[in-house]
């Protein structure tokens, strides 16, 4: 099914209950249905992520660290070579070498493109940067020591130039610069498109949003892009800003090995989901090594969404709850809220049935997750921030072979 599209987005949670279900593994897998839904996939997870971290019955393993080391092997090394030739140049600088300080920075900025995807702040190409202006004053360059602390407060204003290798004269020049790069202000935009979307983009190591979007008022000049997606290598790349004109960067994510080889069952697990078949689905909890697990499926655009999920117990081989729901909310701002509870209304309906079976009880009460009612409150009203949770028809129950699946048949739309 995905595969007609582009590679589904896996996003994984990790759970340990640390209570009386101590040792007992869980995941939540939400797949797009279609290539709208990609970007509303990576931000639905996020907000499920953040309701389980929430709860103290759990310890929360985020997705990326499930799916494989997102981090390429190649910028780590490349991060390795930057900071040690650095290292060296600012030896060079203090024992006024100054040619020879010039030439081990420029040697490092070689490998800072391929460092980007490993860094989190402007970190060593902000030092790089400040090093090389101030080998240029002491050269008797001051225009290019100029141009170069511009560079530098393009991206992060409050650099701190600490130590020797910063002069008095250095310090004087970077506070006339930045006094007039305040002034003039010169602003440009970024728009970030990866494939598949939904990457998750920082700029200059700040948090902007899931891709496609456009990053507005950005100093003009180069900055450092860095997207991250679950099941996708890290990207990094040096952006260049120009004033007035809006840069267009289109980013091919690359799957992990990890997300690779989950590809092909998940295509088969998106087409059991819909018709209600468990084979494939109960495959993944040997792939994943986890004994329960949350699976959906998406559709929707970024106001609009719909999230459609199972809870699994694999170990049992059985279905514990099912629920769907259309969420609308303006920008997430409260599509987040109520996707939050509705990760806790699911799992809780899954807990109050151990093992998947309910034992008989002379307690009216026993196996109830106490949160039934709050329907109402967690889906707004009507079919605003979450469908109409009206109860659905009552029908002539159909019977059912001794140890079926409660949930086969079950479509779960019941509740929109």
């Amino acid at each position: 099914m995905l595969s007609r599209f582009a590679p589904a987005l896996l996003a994984v949670a990790l759970l340990v209950p640390q209570l009386a279900q101590a040792g007992r593994r869980a995941t939540v897998l939400l797949i797009p249905a279609d290539r709208n839904s990609y970007g509303a996939a990576a931000r639905m997870t996020e907000f499920l992520e953040d309701s389980i971290s929430r709860n103290p019955s759990y310890t929360l393993k985020e997705s990326a660290r499930l799916l494989g080391d997102s981090t390429p092997t190649v910028s780590l090394e490349a991060r390795k070579r930057v900071i040690k030739g650095l290292a060296e140049a600012k030896k060079l600088l203090l024992g006024g070498q100054f040619d020879e300080a010039e030439a081990a920075i420029r040697a490092a900025m070689v490998d800072m493109e391929a460092a980007v995807a490993s860094m989190d702040r402007c970190a060593e190409y902000c030092d790089a940067i400040a090093y090389l202006a101030s080998v240029q004053l002491m050269k008797g360059d001051d225009a290019a020591a100029r141009d170069g602390l511009k560079s530098l407060f393009a991206i992060e204003r409050g650099y701190k130039f600490d130590g020797a290798a910063f002069p008095k004269n250095f310090q004087l020049l970077a506070r006339d610069v930045l006094a007039q790069a305040t002034r003039e202000g010169t602003l440009g935009n970024l728009t970030v498109q990866t494939v598949p979307p939904g990457g998750k983009v920082y700029v200059d190591g700040d948090y902007k949003g899931y891709a496609s979007l456009t990053v507005e008022r950005l100093p003009v000049g180069r900055h450092l892009l860095r997207v991250e997606r679950p099941g996708s290598i890290t990207y990094g790349q040096l952006v260049e800003v120009s004033p007035g004109e809006e840069g267009v960067t289109k980013v091919q994510l690359t799957p992990t090995p990890e997300w690779a080889g989950l590809e092909a069952l998940m295509d088969r697990v998106a087409d059991d989901f819909d018709s209600g078949e468990s084979k494939d689905l109960m495959k993944l909890g040997a792939k994943l090594k986890v004994d329960r697990a949350i699976i959906g499926t998406v559709r929707g655009t970024e106001t609009r969404v719909q999230l459609d999920c199972v809870v699994v117990d694999f170990a049992a081989r059985r279905k514990l709850a099912r629920k769907a729901r259309a969420f609308e909310g303006e920008e997430f701002g409260e599509i987040g809220k109520e996707v939050r509870r509705y990760g806790n209304l699911l799992l809780s309906t899954a807990d109050a049935k151990p093992d998947g079976k309910k034992k008989k009880s002379s307690d009216p009460l026993d196996y109830k997750s106490g949160m039934e009612d709050w329907d109402e409150e967690s889906s707004g009203s009507g079919d605003v921030m979450g469908g109409d949770d009206r109860p659905a028809r009552e029908e002539k129950p159909k019977k059912k072979k001794v140890g079926a699946d409660p949930l086969d048949g079950v479509s779960g739309t019941n509740d929109w």
